[in-house]
């Protein structure tokens, strides 16, 4: 069995309630487990591709990942 899963990343949910912040430095290095529940119940990544982009400072873009199990 294989399903579909996307995954929307965007620095700009990092600004939490400031309206300009030139930098988000404090977040490089911050892991966040988007499959971990999918992961732990047995299902295996057999498929990613990403695509997106950046505008000045802000970078937005989609995973899209097959699991399978």
């Amino acid at each position: 069995m294989q399903k579909l899963i996307t995954i929307y990343l965007d620095n700009h949910a990092y600004m939490g309630t400031k309206w300009v912040k030139g930098s988000h430095g404090d977040k490089h290095c911050f892991v966040e487990e988007h499959l971990k529940d999918e992961l732990k119940d047995g299902w295996k990544i057999v498929s990613m591709c990403g695509f997106g982009g950046g505008e000045s400072i802000n970078s937005q873009g989609w995973l899209a990942v097959v699991l399978e199990k």
